[in-house]
């Protein structure tokens, strides 16, 4: 998976996994001074990378997406923020397609479509773990650039989550046959 990973060539897919490896090896383990001196190192480093991109055209091209889409949330009526103005409808609205999830669905799907979203993931990572290895990078580069439909991406997730509620049935089983 991390070699797939890398091989996309995605910026914003290796911060992700970055800030996933961040969270699992330093914030679950160590100190809380530890844990301080590591959020005082990222912030630093960011500071020095959100500078370096703001001479990068494709991340202001995204910044500006993200401006159009607040400005548009302005001048929008209640009924077509909330429900959206439907699939593909984005191009209409901004200077350029949406090319992230956050304002492809909430100009396309509304902010309804956008919390029903994220409570998807959010259901999985609950129930699984595990889903947030896969859910995080994800969530990461969809601000970059995903379309609606990745099938591998779901295709994933559909395994891990039976994985996971195979596994705690088998455990729980098991938990029975020894009680016996």
């Amino acid at each position: 998976l991390v070699l797939l990973l890398v091989l996309t060539f995605s910026r914003a897919a290796l911060f992700g996994v970055a800030i996933l490896i961040l969270y699992y090896y330093i914030f679950r383990r160590f100190s809380l001074i530890v844990k301080f001196f590591s959020i005082v190192i990222v912030l630093f480093f960011a500071i020095y990378v959100y500078q370096m991109l703001l001479k990068d055209g494709s991340f202001v091209t995204k910044i500006d997406l993200f401006i159009q889409t607040m400005e548009y949330t302005k001048e929008i009526d209640f009924f077509h923020f909330f429900l959206g103005n439907g699939i593909d409808s984005s191009v209409n609205f901004l200077t350029r397609y949406g090319h992230n999830y956050l304002t492809l669905f909430l100009i396309e799907l509304g902010l309804n479509g956008l919390i029903l979203y994220f409570s998807f993931f959010a259901f999985l990572v609950y129930k699984t773990r595990s889903a947030l290895f896969v859910v995080l990078p994800y969530l990461v580069t969809g601000l970059s650039y995903m379309p609606f439909v990745i099938p591998f991406f779901y295709l994933y997730l559909s395994f891990i989550y039976n994985f996971e509620i195979k596994k705690r049935y088998l455990e729980k089983h098991k938990m029975k046959e020894k009680s016996y």
